[in-house]
């Protein structure tokens, strides 16, 4: 397999090497690139001149390139995913399959059509991935996800004519005003109701209740839709889960703690010890999941 790897593509995967695995704070250099997988200077430089215009780094003159803080959010996405791809690996091998086995599968998967007229849109890749996969376990049926920014555009070039748009109420304003009569738009409720998920006559005005969001346009929607219960509550804390990495005291003197469903899943040892764990999910619109399921079925039918 290793055969079929061209020099360009030897030099991508290096420098998305650098990008996803790489100290961001370091300045690389193209030479060092070049020297080190014994490849022409200028395949290296054509290669990372595409990855720079596509917002992968920043170079700066006499120093060399280094990582784009801009494309973190990227970068930690990629770890969550690569979490859960190497789940999937490790089952695989587990299964009997080798490693030329492994990519055949992969290479097969990026290349498949996906058979599906559902889509759904968020603004995220985290996001996605969790909305997607909450979706697929809700309706039965495989979920297409796109990212808002791509939708926008196969809209507006007409590539997206048929089919059911899932989204949240967030995305709904953006997409409403390239829809068309064909595609369905369809969104959902996403953000927890906290008064429904705790009994706020039991709880002390001086317990600690932490929420803990998945992302930091999460965490500025929940203080924007909860200031009213904040200002009641002093000790009603929204926080991200790097916040939590970064002060884990919290964690351990708060009375109660929310979190997403994704996002203990993946940080099991971190709630190991808390003793009010309210987990919820991605949704939170019980009459829109059952149209939808309606919806789907139907489909089924005809």
């Amino acid at each position: 397999m290793d055969n079929i790897l061209t020099k360009t593509t030897i030099v991508k995967m290096r420098l998305l090497e650098l990008f996803f695995f790489g100290d961001e704070n370091h300045f690389y250099k193209l030479n060092d690139v070049a020297e080190e997988l014994s490849v022409n200077i200028n395949t290296v430089k054509q290669v990372f001149s595409e990855m720079k215009k596509m917002g992968y780094f920043v170079s700066l003159r006499g120093k060399g390139f280094k990582i784009n803080k801009e494309m973190f959010n990227k970068k930690n996405n990629f770890h969550i995913f690569l979490n859960e791809i190497s789940k999937i690996v490790s089952k695989m091998k587990g299964g009997g399959f080798f490693n030329d086995e492994l990519l055949f599968a992969f290479y097969n998967a990026i290349n498949r059509d996906v058979e599906t007229d559902i889509y759904y849109v968020d603004e995220d890749y985290l996001n996605l991935y969790v909305g997607r996969r909450e979706l697929e376990e809700y309706l039965g049926v495989e979920i297409q996800p796109i990212l808002i920014s791509e939708a926008l555009k196969r809209l507006e070039e007409g590539y997206l004519e048929e089919g059911l748009l899932i989204t949240t109420y967030y995305c709904l304003k953006r997409l409403e005003n390239y829809a068309n009569s064909v595609i369905k738009i369809f969104p959902l409720k996403i953000t927890p109701p906290i008064d429904s998920l705790i009994n706020f006559s039991k709880v002390s005005l001086s317990d600690t209740i932490l929420v803990i969001t998945i992302n930091e346009e999460m965490k500025k929607r929940f203080e924007n839709s909860y200031h009213a219960l904040k200002r009641k509550y002093k000790n009603l804390i929204f926080v991200t889960l790097d916040d939590i990495s970064e002060k884990k005291e919290l964690i351990n003197k708060a009375k109660y703690v929310l979190t997403l469903k994704h996002l203990y899943e993946s940080n099991q040892k971190l709630f190991s010890k808390v003793k009010n764990l309210i987990v919820y999910s991605r949704f939170h619109d019980d009459d829109g999941i059952n149209m939808l399921i309606d919806i789907v079925k139907d489909n089924r039918r005809s």
